[in-house]
């Protein structure tokens, strides 16, 4: 497992801490629903050729092999083709 640190405001962390020490694996459960809500943003930005591929993974922080994957899993089009 990854550590990640992030950066917030001091009011926020106050809110959150409690949370936290009660239940840890709440942090896991935001983190999975924040890249999921992304992923919906950024998949219709480049559904709507907004942006490319290579952007597309860029903004969600994996390979375009890693995207296209995510996209399969999900049942989503993994082409931003017409047709």
């Amino acid at each position: 497992m990854s550590l990640i640190s992030i950066r917030m405001p001091e009011d926020l962390e106050q809110v959150l801490r409690p949370v936290l020490e009660r239940d840890p694996d709440k942090g896991t459960e935001w983190l999975r629903a924040g890249f999921e809500a992304r992923l919906v943003e950024l998949y219709q930005e480049w559904q709507a050729l907004r942006i490319s591929t290579a952007r597309f993974a860029e903004l969600l922080g994996v390979s375009p092999w890693e995207l296209a994957d995510l996209l399969r899993d999900r049942g989503l089009k993994t082409t931003n083709l017409p047709g």
